[in-house]
């Protein structure tokens, strides 16, 4: 008969260490079954906002993006007038889009997809403000007429007469990153894995 020396052979070698019992492995998977539809029920929420931003004006979310517009007009205010007047704009996009980008870079889909969505927001406002440059029946700050961006700057551009296409086409740009957003949202919502992993 064989003598096992413990020194030798450390006692843990001969053990068998039962990890996650059935009954925890069980719970686990449910936990995690759980969670999944909550993230999924959570976008599909944050989606159905931005929808409805994009089909009627939200308040909430038209606030939201108005302070990042007017922020921007301060801040490309020192690159001449045009640049001031289209920064507003500009800039109503470049705040989610750094969003998507920074989130992109930490591997964190699914929060790339909720900022998505808000760049899909964004570029709705954008084109309803852009096919409003003749109409001017949107209702602005201060209330004047000569405040409206798009009006200014398609006049400058000399396309004042084809605002409502423009608008139409960045409006499409605003439903194909809705979309695209909600279709990879609910991917790395049901397969979603830590940043820190």
């Amino acid at each position: 008969m064989e003598v096992v020396d413990s020194q030798t052979h450390p006692p843990h070698l001969f053990s068998v260490y039962s990890h996650t019992s059935p009954a925890a492995g069980d719970s686990v998977a449910h936990a995690s079954t759980v969670m999944r539809f909550v993230r999924v029920t959570a976008l599909l929420i944050f989606a159905f906002w931005v929808w409805r931003y994009m089909r009627d004006t939200e308040p909430l979310l038209h606030g939201s993006l108005l302070i990042f517009h007017e922020a921007g007009h301060v801040l490309f205010m020192p690159f001449g007038e045009f640049m001031m007047v289209l920064g507003g704009s500009l800039f109503q996009l470049m705040v989610p889009a750094f969003f998507v980008a920074l989130f992109a870079i930490r591997r964190d889909g699914y929060a790339a997809a909720f900022a998505s969505l808000y760049l899909a927001a964004s570029f709705a406002g954008v084109a309803i403000y852009i096919a409003d440059a003749r109409a001017g029946e949107l209702p602005l700050l201060g209330g004047e007429r000569s405040n409206h961006d798009w009006t200014f700057l398609l006049i400058e551009m000399e396309m004042l007469d084809q605002d409502t296409t423009i608008g139409w086409y960045v409006m499409r740009v605003g439903k194909l990153i809705f979309w695209a957003s909600l279709a990879a949202g609910g991917y790395f919502a049901w397969n979603y894995r830590s940043p820190a992993a």
